[in-house]
């Protein structure tokens, strides 16, 4: 059923030959890698089945985060204003303009990541692991996500949400991303990252923007597949300032 609507989606953008209405859909037809249809379903299928409850969950678990830090949420506020003049529409420069937007997704994403597992297969083996464990070809390996990104090794205070830790020196940063896998690593990584990533800053920004964000039912953790917010929910308060009202009106 899903690779019919991706087939059926394809069919329609072609007929409307406008890219600016689909530019994810633009994208995927015109880039060279593919070789056919079939490869194009196939990611198409992924980022509307596998990208969408995930990027709304994680978006829900930074909600809660900033919820719980209203004095970072202020920050995140002003700083978006200030790189956001009156009348402007400039969301899709917020992850260059606001470094505090960027640490904020990927402490929430850290602390509560939205897949905590997966699962590959080892193609080659047998694999010598330092530890002396070895892993023989053929083998099932599952990669805890959720303990990984809770290392204190390489994130002291592991279980405290702080976005700060992403602003430290290059030093810094290179150790905490080295255990930084929301998405996987390397060719087998997610391939609806960029989206994701672009989806869930335009979002955030807006609505730290233009809302105080208020928790008013704490989450319980559910984990299926995904690790989601059950229960939570969020009051939205406007933020009426000059700048706000103007592009309100505008």
């Amino acid at each position: 059923q899903a690779y019919k609507t991706v087939e059926r989606m394809i069919a329609h953008y072609r007929a409307q030959g406008n890219e600016d209405s689909a530019p994810l859909m633009a994208a995927i037809d015109r880039c060279p890698v593919y070789t056919s249809d079939e490869e194009r379903k196939r990611d198409i299928a992924v980022l509307l089945v596998a990208g969408h409850d995930t990027t709304a969950f994680q978006i829900a678990w930074c909600l809660n985060d900033l919820a719980s830090h209203p004095e970072v949420q202020s920050e995140l506020r002003q700083q978006i204003l200030s790189c956001t003049p009156a009348g402007a529409a400039q969301e899709g420069q917020w992850g260059r303009d606001s470094p505090l937007l960027n640490f904020v997704v990927k402490e929430s994403q850290r602390v509560h990541s939205v897949a905590v597992c997966l699962f590959r297969e080892a193609k080659e083996g047998p694999v010598h692991l330092p530890s002396g464990q070895v892993i023989e070809k053929g083998s099932l390996i599952a990669i805890d996500l959720f303990s990984a990104m809770r290392n204190e090794t390489y994130y002291p205070n592991a279980d405290e949400w702080r976005p700060e830790r992403w602003s430290g020196t290059a030093e810094e940063t290179a150790t905490a991303n080295a255990a930084f896998i929301p998405f996987s690593t390397g060719a087998r990584s997610c391939v609806g990252l960029t989206v994701a990533l672009v989806q869930m800053r335009v979002f955030l920004g807006m609505l730290v923007r233009n809302f105080e964000i208020e928790r008013t039912a704490n989450p319980v953790l559910a984990h299926c597949i995904t690790l989601e917010p059950h229960g939570l929910r969020i009051r939205l308060k406007p933020v009426f300032t000059e700048d706000t009202h103007t592009q309100a009106t505008s």
